[in-house]
């Protein structure tokens, strides 16, 4: 069995790995880059009570603050546009879905 750092392969190529398990918060990100002050962020569609500024709050983690598109069961589509040309080696993008169940009639 392979530890969450080694490296995996794929049949279709993919370089990837496990990440440690939920609840190992991410530590302070050296050379983080403020979103906010470098770049705009284009979205399909914005609950007011969960806006898209909740995105890049700093808050990671389950039942922290989120954002959520106006409908629920659709496709969002979030672009960041920075100012100016970034550095970028990676990103981190966190999803918590909920399921519900209904009953059929």
């Amino acid at each position: 069995m392979q530890s969450s750092t080694d490296s995996l392969s794929s049949s279709s190529g993919v370089r990837k790995r496990l990440l440690p398990k939920e609840g190992e918060n991410p530590a302070a990100f050296a050379g983080e880059i403020d979103i906010a002050s470098r770049a705009a962020l284009a979205y399909t569609s914005d609950d007011p009570g969960c806006p898209i500024d909740d995105l890049i709050d700093g808050h990671y983690g389950r039942d922290s603050t989120f954002r959520s598109g106006a409908e629920p069961n659709t496709m969002e589509r979030i672009i960041v546009e920075f100012d100016q040309p970034q550095s970028v080696s990676w990103m981190i993008c966190e999803v918590e879905t909920a399921r519900v169940r209904g009953r059929r009639k």
